[in-house]
């Protein structure tokens, strides 16, 4: 009887999964059977309190490679790249009133240690307010950063596979050179965090506009540093002023600390209280935007991803207010998941307004960029102008070309603008800057 019930559960899935293939609303049904745990799915015994030494059980769901910087994914090491994500450990802490019926808030910390203990700071938090803690070994401040987002995003997805985790409660935090793979997984992966808490670092917003438009709908950025911080310019003077043009919900704090560690648990507590505070509002965008709200556990199916982009989009067209950001969603999906039918229909989509409207879908999507690469470029030149860390002066030529690489994203997109003028002056400035030493 029992091989009979194998066989028959068997001939059930694999004609389940061929009908996928063929009907998109089957995909979409077998989406959480297939992508994670889902409603109703039956989930692993739970060991309450420290578990110190837990493995990953399977690769993430989420590409690392679609999170780093592109200088980052160009000097990737080939070990990197050949990574395996069952080697991965992670320190995991669970509350004692934690459920798999509720889903709860996650910590999850990227230390700057090659054996975290940002622990200590944390147990209080997670106790008071039953919130699950996760932090990756192995990736500290002197690891590749693809390393550091591997090892991330390898405990994301297996923490969100084992336990039932409030998508709009997950707040992604880290310390040094960990904060700005925190801010690099959210600015990423808006869809599956609530907010980041970076200390000690940070990192810029993504350059799709589609992207930077669902960064300001959806996340919480908190930044913390010290009063003797070598980042603290950093903070207040490059990546803060930036998310606060853009529209993002960002807040920084600077508080007695040391550099290279944690705050006390009170001030740490006051940011994550922060993040908190908008918890309803990701929570509605359930209703008004699914697509920018993924379900506990679940990574769609690129297509079904797409497809679902693809619906938010044409609301937003719909609506005077939001149709800009509907037509860059459009160019996005086309550019994130290239091939596809959802795709194809963003083209003719795309095509179809500019048969339609006096400003071109380009047009409005080289505005956003420009007014980006402004915004960014001046905050990185404020930055340079003033005295640098020792660390930022040992890679101030860097620093150099990375503000003319802005400066010439200007001239790109504000052709034959006040902007692009600016930018020649600029640029010159910069290699002269650069010629000097």
């Amino acid at each position: 009887m029992w091989r009979l019930l194998v066989f028959l559960t068997a001939v059930v899935v694999v004609s389940s999964v061929a009908l996928a293939q063929n009907d998109p609303r089957a995909r979409s049904r077998l989406n959480y059977f297939n992508y994670g745990w889902g409603p109703g799915n039956v989930r692993p015994l739970v060991t309450h309190g420290n578990n110190p030494r837990v493995r990953v059980q399977m690769a993430p769901r989420l590409e690392w490679s679609y999170a780093v910087s592109s200088a980052a994914l160009a000097t990737t090491p080939r070990e990197v790249q050949l990574h395996d994500s069952t080697q991965t450990f992670y320190h995991l802490w669970i509350p004692q009133r934690y459920r798999h019926a509720n889903p709860h808030p996650l910590i999850l910390h990227i230390s700057n240690k090659q054996f975290p203990d940002e622990w200590g700071t944390w147990i209080d938090i997670c106790t008071k307010h039953g919130v699950i803690f996760a932090a990756a070994t192995g990736g500290g401040e002197l690891a590749h950063p693809s390393l550091r987002m591997r090892l991330a995003l390898d405990v994301f997805d297996d923490v969100r596979r084992r336990m039932a985790v409030d998508t709009d409660r997950v707040y992604v935090t880290g310390l040094g050179e960990g904060a700005r793979t925190a801010c690099e997984l959210a600015f990423a992966y808006p869809e599956f965090v609530g907010g980041v808490l970076a200390i000690g670092g940070g990192s810029s917003p993504r350059h799709e506009p589609w992207m930077r438009d669902r960064m300001k709908e959806r996340l919480s950025v908190a930044y913390m540093t010290g009063v003797a911080d070598p980042a603290r310019r950093e903070i207040e003077v490059l990546r803060f002023p930036v998310l606060r043009d853009l529209g993002v919900r960002s807040r920084v704090w600077t508080v007695p600390m040391l550099p290279g560690t944690m705050p006390n648990s009170l001030l740490v507590e006051q940011a994550f209280l922060w993040l908190e505070e908008a918890r309803a509002a990701r929570r509605a965008q359930l209703v008004t935007a699914p697509a920018m709200r993924m379900a506990e556990g679940v990574v769609p199916f690129p297509e079904f991803w797409a497809r679902a982009v693809l619906e938010e989009a044409q609301g937003r067209m719909k609506h005077p207010e939001f149709r800009e950001s509907g037509l860059l969603q459009l160019e996005g999906l086309s550019q994130r998941w290239p091939g596809g039918e959802s795709a194809r229909q963003a083209q003719k989509l795309l095509a179809r307004h500019d048969e339609r409207a006096k400003v071109k879908w380009v047009e409005i999507y080289n505005q956003h960029q420009l007014r980006f690469a402004v915004a960014e470029a001046k905050a990185f030149e404020n930055f340079l102008a003033g005295p640098l860390n020792l660390r930022d002066m040992a890679r101030k030529p860097a620093l150099i070309q990375e503000a003319i690489g802005l400066w010439e994203l200007v001239q790109k997109y504000g052709a034959e603008k006040p902007e692009a003028r600016e930018a020649e002056k600029r640029i010159e400035a910069l290699r002269n800057l650069l010629k000097a030493g």
